[in-house]
């Protein structure tokens, strides 16, 4: 079965989370996007590679920083951590 054929079957559930008083008010409010957000398939794959996207990202922030405190030019920061030139100005102006 496809995603979008469990959609019945998520409006089923919430319904009868209200009914039962099981985050009725929320539920109530946010009724079709929590439907539609139950039909988004997870992906434990896709979650891990954005993380570590982040994190790679992160920790090149920081090395850029560090080196620019060290009095390192643009230049070099640049050709170090990867990052494109328009992030480490941003880091020099902030």
């Amino acid at each position: 079965m496809k995603n979008w054929q469990f959609h019945k079957y998520y409006k089923e559930a919430v319904t009868l989370c209200i009914e039962q008083g099981i985050l009725a008010e929320f539920l109530k409010t946010n009724y079709e996007e929590v439907c539609k957000m139950l039909g988004y398939e997870y992906n434990a794959e896709a979650e891990v590679r954005v993380i570590n996207d982040e994190s790679r990202r992160e920790g090149k922030t920081e090395v850029a920083k560090s080196l620019l405190q060290d009095g390192d030019s643009v230049e070099r920061v640049v050709k170090v951590t990867g990052l494109s030139r328009e992030d480490v100005e941003r880091l020099v102006r902030n």
